[in-house]
């Protein structure tokens, strides 16, 4: 608080190494849950795919799905390891050839199936996925 201009406060810091809090728990069977698994995972690659994700995300969330993405400058593949490791059920790519088309590719993971889809109909097609 004094070096943000206040007066000399006392105080206390506590510290935990979660990595090591899940070593334990696994050392004495305790059983982690993963949680869901996204519905989806947003892709981007380049300036122009990058500067919608955010709002696809809110979007898709919006409706009730549960989306991941990588809001960081990361290679296409390193999204596509985080998508995967996110156990995420689809990944929306976005790319600069996608968005010159005008249309986002949708992968399901499962199957490796893909789907180019109009960026104006992600929301609802995902939706319909979903019911």
């Amino acid at each position: 608080i004094e070096e943000l201009g206040g007066p000399p406060t006392p105080g206390i810091g506590f510290g935990l190494g979660i990595e090591r809090v899940i070593l334990t728990m696994k050392e004495q069977g305790v059983a982690l849950d993963p949680g869901p698994a996204s519905d989806a995972f947003v892709v981007a690659v380049g300036d122009a795919a990058r500067g919608r994700v955010v709002g696809l995300v809110n979007a898709l969330r919006r409706k009730g799905l549960a989306v991941a993405s990588v809001y960081a400058d990361r290679s296409l593949k390193a999204q596509m390891r985080a998508a995967n490791a996110s156990g995420a059920r689809r990944v929306v790519i976005l790319g600069e050839d996608e968005m010159r088309r005008g249309a986002a590719v949708i992968k399901d993971m499962q199957t490796g199936a893909q789907e180019d889809v109009g960026l104006e109909r992600i929301v609802e097609y995902l939706i319909g996925l979903e019911s």
